[in-house]
């Protein structure tokens, strides 16, 4: 998880919302494509296009219901009037064993929108994840356990990429391990993010430091 910088929305959307009148307000089951879609791109834009949660990449506009969903921060079940607040959206992969469809309606105690979530978080080598015992640690563990992000198919991925990069850095002099590691949480040209690059940096420090 890595903090997301919010940026306004596309103004398609604000138009959209203030299309309303007296006999029509718009509601999220309004919100059709192609405008939905301009939604979702806009998110996965200031994401990065990895997911608000795990880190994976998720993918274009195109089969975007396959890869992932918009996801309410605040559940609309708990504050229906955040349903349409751009502020409150994120792209989450969609998958039922970890993030948006695991967590269901539950509120989070560590979210992406908090400037210090991926600080809470401590990774391993073999791609696990918990909390950092210094900071928030029940709210950490709590956020870990609701999104499933410490499931076997993450673990997998987050270890594949921490094993990727320290096979790229050991041919480096280890001076310059800082400096690689600090660009993997740059975007790229594209605007993209690297996947699980929370993880790999974290390890990589972790091992700069010992």
């Amino acid at each position: 998880m890595r903090p997301i910088a919010k940026r306004p929305p596309p103004q398609e959307f604000v138009t959209w919302l203030a299309s309303g009148n007296e006999n029509w307000q718009p509601s999220y089951g309004d919100l059709r494509r192609p405008l939905k879609d301009t939604v979702r791109h806009a998110l996965l834009t200031e994401q990065g296009r990895v997911c608000c949660y795990c880190e994976q990449r998720i993918g274009p506009v195109v089969d975007s219901d396959v890869e992932h969903h918009i996801e309410h921060l605040v559940p609309q079940s708990v504050d229906p009037e955040r349903a349409l607040d751009y502020g409150n959206l994120l792209a989450s992969c969609t998958n039922r064993a970890h993030c948006g469809d695991k967590r269901s309606n539950i509120e989070l105690p560590v979210h992406p929108l908090q400037m210090d979530c991926s600080e809470v978080l401590e990774f391993g080598s073999d791609g696990s994840v918990g909390a950092r015992a210094a900071m928030r640690p029940a709210a950490a563990e709590r956020a870990v356990s609701v999104l499933g992000l410490d499931c076997e198919p993450l673990r997998e991925r987050r270890r594949l990429a921490v094993a990727a990069f320290l096979r790229v850095v050991d041919l480096v002099p280890v001076g310059d391990w800082c400096r690689m590691a600090g660009a993997l949480v740059e975007a790229d040209e594209d605007g993209n993010f690297v996947p699980h690059a929370t993880a790999v940096v974290r390890v990589v420090n972790r091992l700069i430091e010992a």
